[in-house]
């Protein structure tokens, strides 16, 4: 027998959830999960699957797991995931939009998720886990969605205990990832650094926010992307001072600045000298 999901009772008597407001306004929706055949098409926000109290199996893409007490169960995107039951009683389905995750900063908390195998809970936290969702959904049902801060805050506790749970294996990938992300980071600030000097500018490239985009880096290497992007136009603009016979001005317009005396205090700023002075001592010196 399949599970299939049903999203138009006022009450579920299975898992006491109540309907939520409209996901594309609430930007969160917990529904009961009886489900098959379903695709999860929340492909630019996050998806969870939390199966508990029973057993059986879950395909996804063809790959299928088995299951027992409870188990969280992140999904891609596009995925398809089909639940069978065997002893099931009860589960929730979690979606949470991209507009709410980047207005409640909630990205860097994600990333553990990010293609993330399913695992199993154990107690207390499983019991924990079970009573936040409950606990969210009664928020969102009673506050109709719009108390979006006290939501936010119940989901960043959620998710901890959810980090907490996860297999250290899972945990070692975060950090992979997290080390990627700086990489492309870097990358493109070698490629676009004289026309691209704001961090909005990469977040936007990277399809994420900046905050995030901040988050990582920071934890990654101790800087902030500001810092890199600077660094980067201050290496080339040395570079030019020491092996071109350009100007000033014709290095600061090669460099994406339009005015030349934001262009001088920024190069002395990050040399501790002025373009004149730091040529004609570099250039004595070789």
């Amino acid at each position: 027998m399949l599970l299939q999901m049903s999203t138009t009772q006022l009450h579920d008597p299975v898992t006491g959830l109540m309907n939520q407001p409209r996901f594309s306004d609430a930007g969160i929706s917990i529904q009961p999960v009886r489900a098959s055949g379903t695709v999860n098409d929340n492909t630019e926000g996050f998806t969870l699957i939390v199966l508990s109290e029973g057993s059986g199996t879950i395909n996804i893409d063809g790959g299928q797991i088995s299951w027992e007490g409870t188990y969280a169960c992140p999904l891609n995107d596009d995925c398809n995931y089909i639940i069978k039951e065997s002893s099931f009683r009860s589960g929730y389905e979690i979606k949470l939009s991209k507009a709410f995750i980047q207005r409640n900063n909630l990205a860097i908390e994600l990333l553990p998720f990010t293609r993330c195998n399913g695992f199993s809970l154990q107690s207390p936290a499983a019991e924990e886990i079970v009573y936040l969702v409950k606990k969210i959904s009664l928020l969102q049902n009673f506050t109709n969605g719009q108390d979006e801060s006290i939501t936010a805050t119940l989901i960043k506790l959620l998710l901890l205990y959810l980090h907490k749970s996860m297999p250290e294996t899972n945990r070692a990938v975060t950090a992979k990832r997290q080390h990627a992300l700086a990489g492309l980071f870097f990358n493109l600030v070698g490629k676009h650094f004289r026309a691209r000097k704001m961090v909005t500018d990469y977040a936007s490239e990277l399809c994420i926010s900046p905050h995030y985009l901040s988050q990582v880096v920071k934890e990654v290497t101790g800087e902030t992307p500001s810092y890199f992007i600077q660094q980067q136009i201050a290496k080339e603009a040395k570079k030019q001072a020491l092996m071109s016979s350009k100007s000033m001005k014709e290095v600061a317009y090669d460099l994406g600045f339009d005015d030349q005396a934001h262009f001088s205090k920024f190069f002395k700023k990050n040399t501790g000298m002025n373009f004149t002075t730091f040529r004609s001592t570099a250039s004595f010196a070789l």
